[in-house]
């Protein structure tokens, strides 16, 4: 925002406000955002590592990814709505064409400077590394009255239309969620992967903790930690994320870190790789459906002195 209100500032003379009222926004803003920021003091700056984290700037390979930027673009489509995306780009369109002739008007150009920059921006980051589609997603706080005022005046069964397929979606989404195994992509991959199967890979290793005489799972993959939190939250069992070396990739490492004088065996759960120092692998599959579908689930018995030197590594799955 402070990005693009400063351009709104610098090129539509109508968006200019007075000091005293941008220092009055300011103010406010700052009483608004500080709970978070003293959040963050207090937590090492955790928001700020999480989103370093996620965009991977430093751990991008070299040379620009016009197919993750093209991606990030077409995904925008599913965003905001296939026809106020498009409106939106139409009116990006016809403003750079008249920008040389000054004929925008400067409400259109003030909602231009506070949308365009959020998806320039984006669209940089994927060209470099990645970026996700929802990252978008703050462009349309002002680019949804843009394109609502644009279509009211000009396009009203367009937005008519675009309000009733969103309408259809959500009345589908209740039904398609009632056999969510069923939708699969060409390649035979599930569409909701991320969403099924998480309650049964952990009841079925808790039925392998107590079966093998062990109180305590640990893993190290924040879906395997989310579910295991949430689905054996009554069960009685121990569940602990092993931290890696420096900051916390994830909130489980944060609050839930398995202590450093943890002095029992545990189940340790792995993906993809068994730890080479487990003293007994107790199970291994790969799911047919969910987040790890095609990759390989290890449970392994995992003495004290293999935890510590899975911690000193940096063990990650």
């Amino acid at each position: 925002f402070p990005l693009g209100a400063g351009l709104a500032a610098l090129f539509v003379p109508a968006a200019r406000i007075r000091w005293r009222d941008a220092g009055l926004a300011a103010l406010v803003a700052l009483a608004v955002f500080a709970p978070n920021i003293w959040w963050n003091m207090q937590t090492g700056g955790t928001t700020l590592h999480h989103t370093l984290d996620n965009a991977a700037l430093g751990r991008a390979s070299a040379g620009l990814h016009w197919a993750a930027a093209w991606k990030f673009l077409r995904d925008q489509f599913a965003v905001f709505g296939p026809v106020l995306f498009a409106t939106w780009l139409v009116i990006l369109a016809r403003a750079l064409l008249r920008g040389k002739r000054g004929k925008t008007p400067p409400e259109t150009a003030l909602l231009l400077w506070l949308s365009a920059p959020v998806l320039g921006l984006m669209l940089a980051e994927a060209l470099l590394s990645r970026a996700y589609a929802n990252w978008g997603a703050t462009a349309y706080l002002a680019g949804t009255i843009l394109v609502a005022h644009a279509l009211l005046n000009s396009g009203r069964w367009w937005l008519y239309g675009s309000t009733g397929l969103r309408l259809a979606l959500a009345l589908a989404l209740p039904v398609v969620l009632l056999h969510p195994g069923d939708l699969r992509r060409a390649d035979g991959t599930q569409y909701l992967h991320r969403y099924v199967g998480r309650a049964a890979i952990s009841q079925r290793l808790a039925g392998l903790a107590r079966d093998n005489g062990l109180d305590t799972i640990v893993t190290q993959n924040r879906d395997l930690d989310a579910d295991l939190h949430y689905s054996l939250r009554a069960s009685g069992l121990h569940l602990y994320s092993l931290p890696r070396p420096g900051f916390p990739a994830s909130y489980y490492e944060q609050e839930f870190p398995l202590p450093a004088d943890f002095n029992r065996p545990v189940l340790f759960v792995s993906v993809g790789t068994r730890p080479a120092c487990a003293s007994a692998v107790l199970d291994s599959w790969t799911p047919t459906g969910g987040p790890f579908e095609r990759r390989k689930l290890y449970a392994a018995r995992l003495a004290p002195a293999c935890l510590r030197t899975l911690r000193q590594k940096g063990a990650s799955q």
